[in-house]
């Protein structure tokens, strides 16, 4: 991010030439002229989304302003993709852990699967694991993380006093801050609301090519990716652990568990409410096509059984007789709403890149580099998708990767998202870098391990990813 004035005025600057220098210049030979200005326009965006120069959500309404000025399409036709059903079907899934986190419920559940497994140190670290996988489904996995965080690190301070081995303290300290932080990226990749690249895909397969991705559709194929990942990195602990796992042992877990659980005091009508919420949205996600079928017409849809799970706490008072409420609108001032007008922006720009034929013109340079070769596509463009989030926001590239390989699946007639569902779960598994995910920032900002640490981890775990992606998608493809 930029801090000073003089980086800041030579960045804008920089800015200002490279979208004149598209908007005045000549397209070349085989590029469409209309496109070379929007693509001047993507440039510029991207960029800003890189830098962090401004809000992401105000570099997202740019489309807005640009695209209509130079005539690829009418402000209205522009301002439909920032009120899409997938921007609800998020906000419903905002209001839900909006609810679970201001009851504390999210709190609850965690504490109590970390006690049921954690009669040995690599119990508590599957504990931890399993727990933030959970609840990343259903929480933005930057929430996730803090609170896992925040829960783990009493747990620490117990379990590893300050007379343990300095080696034995490191070790188990560091990897338990890369299981929540890995397993609250993977766990986001099992529903279509646990991470907002997942909601780009939805959304853009559906704008452009009129494909409808139910809740339980990507859940069959995500959730098997994140079961094998996460696996995977609970091997590399266990492996990792070896010659300490068994001369360490646990002290006073179990009764510091114990007393994090009892300072939650009982389930109150609050919680019961949201619990209600939550309880019925997932059910009618799960069941949606069954009941529709029962009913013989569509009544149910993804979008509105988030916002009816989203808003039901708003409207059954805990209390009667003070008319008090679970959460209430001055609880909304902490939802991601800069988050839903990315989605606009990032849908607007990809409806631009798709009229002026840059996503096809793309498309035609990857398939004449590759040929026929899907197999070879399927293993380099997660790969692609993969390296690029180490370094750029994940959201900015999805936004506009995936248009293009819809366009390349099309070409070579496989289904649109034959490529699209594999970039999309790569571009969750960037595990290197503190940069590459919120989650990832967040442990590194504890202070207790280094950018080595997570390399040396993170390798590893992108190589696993690039492999698991890679045989899964063949399988599910293919097959």
């Amino acid at each position: 991010m930029i801090k000073s004035v003089r980086s800041y005025i030579i960045f804008l600057l920089l800015l200002f030439a490279i979208f004149l220098f598209f908007q005045l210049s000549n397209a070349p030979s085989d590029f469409p002229d209309e496109g070379w200005k929007v693509l001047g326009l993507a440039v510029v965006m991207v960029l800003l989304w890189v830098s962090e120069t401004v809000p992401f959500a105000i570099t997202a309404l740019l489309p807005l302003i640009f695209l209509s000025a130079m005539g690829v399409g009418e402000i209205g036709d522009l301002a439909r993709y920032y009120a899409h059903p997938v921007i609800f079907l998020f906000l419903g899934g905002f209001l839900i852990a909006l609810s679970l986190e201001k009851t504390e419920l999210h709190k609850r559940i965690a504490l109590y699967i970390i006690k049921y497994f954690g009669k040995s140190i690599l119990g508590v670290l599957f504990g931890f694991m399993a727990a933030t996988a959970l609840l990343s489904m259903w929480i933005s996995n930057t929430a996730t993380t803090v609170m896992m965080v925040a829960i783990a690190i009493p747990v620490v301070r117990i379990i590893l006093p300050e007379d343990t081995d300095d080696f034995i303290r490191k070790r188990v300290g560091t990897y338990l801050l890369l299981g929540i932080a890995f397993s609250a990226n993977i766990g986001g990749i099992s529903t279509i609301i646990g991470t907002p690249p997942n909601a780009v895909l939805f959304a853009l397969a559906d704008a452009q090519h009129g494909i409808t991705i139910g809740f339980m559709e990507w859940l069959l194929y995500a959730f098997p990716i994140a079961l094998f990942m996460m696996s995977a990195l609970f091997i590399y602990f266990y492996v990792s652990l070896k010659s300490i796992r068994k001369a360490f042992q646990l002290h006073n877990f179990s009764d510091s568990v114990d007393h994090l659980i009892a300072q939650l005091k009982p389930l109150n009508r609050d919680q019961y409410i949201v619990l209600f919420a939550f309880g019925s949205s997932v059910f009618l996600w799960m069941f949606r096509e069954p009941i529709n079928a029962l009913l013989g017409f569509k009544l149910l849809n993804d979008t509105m059984i988030a916002l009816v799970g989203g808003t039901l706490p708003f409207f059954l008072p805990s209390s009667i007789k003070t008319l008090k409420f679970a959460v209430g609108w001055q609880h909304t001032r902490d939802l991601p709403w800069n988050i839903l007008l990315l989605f606009g922006g990032g849908l607007s720009l990809a409806y631009a890149l798709e009229v002026t034929g840059i996503i096809h013109w793309s498309a035609d340079m990857i398939v004449g580099i590759a040929g026929q070769r899907s197999l070879l596509l399927l293993l380099l463009l997660p790969m692609l998708m993969l390296f690029l989030t180490e370094f750029m926001g994940n959201i900015a590239v999805i936004t506009v990767f995936l248009p293009l390989t819809f366009q390349v699946g099309e070409m070579l007639d496989l289904s649109p998202t034959f490529f699209a569902y594999p970039v999309t779960i790569a571009s969750s598994f960037a595990f290197m870098l503190p940069i590459a995910t919120p989650p990832n920032a967040i442990i590194y900002s504890q202070g207790f391990l280094t950018i080595k640490d997570m390399i040396r981890c993170g390798v590893w775990m992108n190589f696993i990813g690039v492999v698991i992606i890679f045989i899964f998608n063949y399988l599910y493809f293919i097959f």
